[in-house]
């Protein structure tokens, strides 16, 4: 307590500092403890993107899987990402977030979310041959579009945990520049993961 005696010896100017230093202190503690929170709710999001990633990949068995279980994984996982970030919103509310973000994403990161898709439909497609046709596109989906299809997942969740935590704007942002940053924070993440570190 060397700084409280060395207001205290500093008169007038120690008497200012000792009200205004205290609120200064509790601001900044403040601070430290929500963006501590804000850290571990991105932390356990990343983790519920990892889960939803894995569940779009055993889910891609399913023929026409793009277009029938893709959708419903991704705007739940949207709702899941909002609660996580401690925001008060319906289900309802929170799906159409999910499918104005995933529209977003795809126009921002076409490669990513329409490639992958498009190639998911043509895969889906050989179902037309007959039960082999329908294996076929079923391994190609889950093995050939298994890495692209967590990727996508886990790059969308990454995409809503930031969404939510800017109170569901960009902040001024430029959209494209801050999904980019979030695609790059899920690879980074993912890879860490692949090898075996914490986030």
């Amino acid at each position: 307590h060397l700084i409280d005696r060395l207001y205290d010896g500093a008169g007038t100017l120690g008497m200012i500092m000792n009200v205004l230093d205290p609120a200064g202190r509790a601001t900044d503690i403040s601070t430290q403890i929500r963006d501590k929170v804000s850290q571990i709710r991105m932390k356990v999001g990343r983790k519920v993107a990892g889960i939803f990633g894995a569940l779009e990949v055993g889910a891609a068995v399913i023929p026409l899987s793009t277009l029938i279980t893709t959708p419903t994984l991704l705007t739940s996982l949207a709702y899941i990402e909002m609660k996580i970030m401690g925001k008060n919103i319906s289900k309802g509310d929170a799906t159409k977030v999910g499918l104005e973000g995933l529209k977003t994403c795809s126009t921002v990161l076409a490669g990513d979310f329409v490639a992958v898709a498009g190639v998911s439909l043509i895969f889906d497609s050989a179902n037309v041959l007959g039960p082999i046709g329908t294996l076929v596109g079923a391994l190609g989906n889950a093995i050939g579009l298994g890495w692209w299809r967590y990727r996508r997942t886990v790059i969308f969740g990454e995409v809503m945990l930031e969404f939510a935590k800017r109170d569901f704007s960009w902040g001024g942002e430029d959209k494209y520049k801050v999904i980019q940053e979030c695609k790059q924070r899920a690879i980074e993440h993912h890879m860490k993961l692949r090898k075996g570190y914490d986030s």
